[in-house]
């Protein structure tokens, strides 16, 4: 079963920022800056602007929609938001490591 591990790094201003808004709110308003992730125990990738990047949108949804398929991140409870905001749908299958 192949593990997707998932870091999303997002713009904060004084405006946008999670202390003042819901996660909701604040990825409606937030920029995605980048995301890194790696698949199993190959070497980790860094892709900037990730929100422009329709093959990368695509293989997420691909990986999404696999039964077999495991997203982990540190803070799943955000990092999951992020994944779902960007390509509109949550995946089967998600670990926390906090």
């Amino acid at each position: 079963m192949p593990y997707i591990y998932l870091d999303f790094e997002t713009e904060v201003s004084k405006e946008v920022s999670l202390s003042k808004l819901t996660v909701r709110q604040y990825l409606a308003r937030a920029r995605i800056l980048c995301v890194a992730c790696a698949l199993d125990d190959e070497e980790p990738a860094v892709f900037m602007d990730p929100t422009n990047n329709q093959e990368l949108l695509d293989y997420f949804r691909e990986l999404a929609r696999n039964p077999e398929s495991v997203f982990v991140a540190h803070n799943w409870a955000f990092d999951g938001r992020c994944l779902q905001h960007l390509i509109g749908e949550y995946p089967r299958r998600a670990q926390c490591s906090l």
